[in-house]
């Protein structure tokens, strides 16, 4: 009885997700928190890596030699088995009972509409195998990809108190890697990859190709968060009520405080990927 109290609930999006997608300090929290403000949109808190992980598998398993052999062992029909992993997607996610506990306090807030709430938004981090096999299992997913400036992003991690006690060359290692990591979601139908710093000063434009590539409405909730907020994911509290854009073309250049040698280590690690993005190293 629980188990279909929480399937009606979410069955108006259960099959509709869509993934944002990125290297940590790119600007994926607060476009994640920023989609969650639109009416139809019912954005997940914190990750969902376990999401990729299932995709991984379907993918192996779709490509298996012996998939016919796996399917004839099936004491249940195929439906049941894409179901079962669409629901495991969905509740690793959202919480067990297709996440029924937080379905129930979203509607007691009044945060969501459930006949009118069509997506719901997790980020995740899907390799090219990982990506194969969540298509498979929603054909309709929507894959939004957000990338930053490496330099930012290295200066960021080198800031942040879980990040700051590594290397440098490993800062910049993560970066150039998530950057070959997700390279295929800038050529495939279900993803649109997006700027950071776009998202940051011209918003309204971003939010446009996002709603247009999604098929939503325009909302102003989404723009007015964008606008201003700052979110700083895990080590600081959201400020609300700030300028963002005045704010983040007053940052001095990133490299700034770098020592020549970090410099160099930059432009050796994170050279290609830098000029497979169009973005300059002013040093």
């Amino acid at each position: 009885m629980i188990n279909t109290s929480g399937e009606l609930l979410s069955r108006y999006y259960f099959r509709h997700p869509i993934f944002i997608v990125g290297t940590g300090r790119s600007g994926t929290s607060v476009l994640h928190r920023a989609l969650g403000e639109h009416p139809r949109i019912y954005s997940i808190s914190g990750e969902s890596p376990f999401v990729s992980q299932i995709g991984e598998f379907m993918c192996r398993y779709e490509n298996s030699e012996i998939k016919d052999y796996y399917i004839k062992s099936l004491q249940f029909p195929k439906k049941y088995l894409y179901d079962s992993f669409r629901r495991l997607c969905l509740e690793s996610a959202i919480g067990s009972k297709y996440g029924l506990i937080i379905i129930l306090k979203s509607l007691m807030l009044r945060r969501i509409s459930i006949v009118r709430n069509r997506y719901w938004c997790a980020k995740t981090f899907p390799t090219f195998e990982s990506y194969q096999g969540l298509i498979t299992l929603f054909p309709t997913a929507k894959f939004i990809y957000i990338f930053r400036n490496g330099l930012d992003v290295v200066q960021s991690r080198s800031r942040f108190a879980g990040f700051r006690k590594s290397e440098f060359s490993s800062h910049c290692s993560v970066w150039a890697q998530s950057i070959n990591k997700y390279d295929y979601l800038t050529n495939v139908p279900s993803a649109i990859h997006i700027r950071h710093e776009e998202l940051l000063v011209t918003p309204a434009q971003v939010l446009k190709r996002v709603y247009a590539f999604v098929g939503l409405e325009e909302n102003p909730k989404p723009l007015d968060f964008l606008a201003n907020t700052i979110v700083h994911p895990l080590d600081k509290p959201t400020e609300k009520g700030v300028k963002v854009k005045e704010i983040f073309l007053k940052r001095q250049p990133a490299f700034m405080t770098w020592t020549s040698e970090q410099r160099e280590l930059f432009k050796k690690i994170c050279g290609d990927a830098m000029a497979s993005l169009g973005y300059e190293i002013p040093f």
